[in-house]
């Protein structure tokens, strides 16, 4: 149920966030083109939106709207939005150009939390394939491909326009003319589906601990708190909320997935709803890369009590960033007690 609990929260975290960008982006389109903003209105209309579709669930959702109509439009309105931020680029001076910002690891460090965050989202989603190579084969490269052009793309929006607040941008591409305020109407209706995936996957994720209760109304529950999160709170620190996902998750996941190939690269039926509910040393291993993750990162995250407590530690400077240690050492220590568990005796083996 940790897990389930961390889940949640990162859930609730990213629907807030694409609710707050998503309104910024229709009060800019609305400013521009009717001389009113009205963010609260449209975090509250958007906020619906996302509940409705997740009501729809990912089979109606992605039937309905995503394939028939969605994708092409977004796709098209990417394209556009691409060669705008291209057409006042000078390629080879920014290739030129020195780093400024933070460290190659730092950003090895963003990119592997936010795709991370994304892990306990995938089951979700992907049961509803045809079969295991379909869902691996989309997801992966379709994430991917996804992934690296929007990356690309913002990187050309900060060093070419620079334009660095995420709440800034919907503002400058509403204001570069007609063409570009389709293309940004298309993208904000669109990016409605993010909203939509983090309040499906909560509700999903509280069915874990509260089965009884309807999906429905655990549906509502998740688009009211992100919703009025989305009303009260002002986007920042974005990077240290990344970094927190990626202190959690990136662990996690290197326990499950040495705990998936110790199972033969395939969970059972009976793996996934009677393994045993409380498996302390998977949870060691995890805690053991998390304290990790914390120790490494620098500067270092969290409350200021933790921050103090890291900072007496005496952190190393290896320069490979913390991800990919925390990520190591959990994988290494998840493969190493399973390994040990199953050479013990059957009765023995439930620690």
């Amino acid at each position: 149920y940790i897990p389930t609990g961390l889940n949640t929260l990162q859930c609730l975290g990213w629907a807030t966030f694409e609710l707050i960008i998503i309104a910024a982006a229709a009060s800019a389109l609305s400013d521009e083109l009717f001389g009113f903003e009205a963010r609260s209105a449209w975090t509250i209309v958007f906020g619906i939106l996302a509940a409705v579709f997740a009501l729809l669930g990912p089979v109606g959702f992605v039937r309905r709207v995503l394939r028939r109509y969605a994708v092409w439009a977004v796709l098209a309105s990417l394209v556009y939005l691409t060669w705008w931020a291209l057409s006042e680029a000078d390629l080879r001076a920014l290739w030129d150009a020195p780093g400024q910002g933070g460290s190659f690891w730092l950003g090895v460090d963003l990119v592997i939390a936010i795709t991370v965050s994304w892990v306990p989202l995938a089951a979700d989603y992907t049961r509803f394939s045809r079969d295991r190579r379909s869902a691996f084969w989309g997801t992966g490269a379709g994430y991917f491909l996804g992934a690296t052009w929007m990356l690309a793309l913002g990187i050309l929006l900060v060093l070419s326009r620079n334009l660095t607040d995420p709440v800034e941008i919907p503002a400058a591409v509403a204001a570069a003319g007609l063409a570009a305020a389709l293309a940004l109407l298309a993208v904000t209706l669109d990016e409605t589906d993010e909203a939509f995936a983090n309040i499906y996957s909560a509700a999903v994720s509280l069915q874990n601990v509260l089965p009884a209760v309807a999906q429905r109304l655990l549906v509502a529950a998740v688009t009211l708190v992100a919703t009025v999160g989305a009303l009260l709170v002002e986007l920042q620190n974005y990077q240290s909320f990344l970094l927190l996902l990626g202190s959690c998750f990136v662990p996690l996941f290197g326990v499950l997935l040495a705990d998936w190939l110790l199972s033969g690269a395939r969970y059972t039926r009976d793996q996934i709803f009677r393994a045993p509910a409380w498996r302390p040393e998977l949870l060691l291993a995890w805690l053991v890369g998390f304290v990790l993750f914390h120790w490494l990162h620098e500067p270092p995250l969290g409350p200021s009590w933790w921050v103090e407590l890291v900072e007496q530690a005496n952190q190393p400077n290896l320069g490979i960033g913390a991800s990919l240690p925390s990520f190591a050492v959990s994988f290494a220590l998840a493969t190493g007690v399973g390994l040990l568990r199953s050479r013990l005796p059957q009765t023995a083996s439930k620690w």
